[in-house]
């Protein structure tokens, strides 16, 4: 038995909202199992950030977007903060701890 796909892309911010929750999920998969977050993955979440950006106010996938920035910001904000603690040991040294 097939079970046939009834599932269409229908516009370009459908597209794009659907790749990039895509790799938002990878990115939260990679840091609920301890795998190492690369510097090409940041960067491609501040331009994925950037390109929901672009989607119409008052299109239908605006909230869906909201919410991926949202996650985005929050997953950048919690790297920045692991960054900031294994930076320096606090005497000025810049030692790791």
């Amino acid at each position: 038995m097939e079970v046939e796909n009834v599932f269409t892309i229908t516009s370009l911010d459908q597209l794009v909202v659907l790749e990039i929750n895509e790799r938002v999920h990878d990115i939260l998969y990679k840091a609920s199992n301890d795998i190492e977050i690369t510097e090409i993955d940041i960067e491609t979440l501040k331009i994925d950030s950037l390109t929901l950006g672009l989607i119409e106010d008052n299109g239908p996938f605006r909230v869906i977007a909201s919410n991926l920035i949202a996650k985005i910001n929050y997953i950048l904000d919690n790297i920045e903060m692991e960054e900031d603690d294994e930076d320096i040991c606090g005497c000025g040294c810049e030692e790791e701890y």
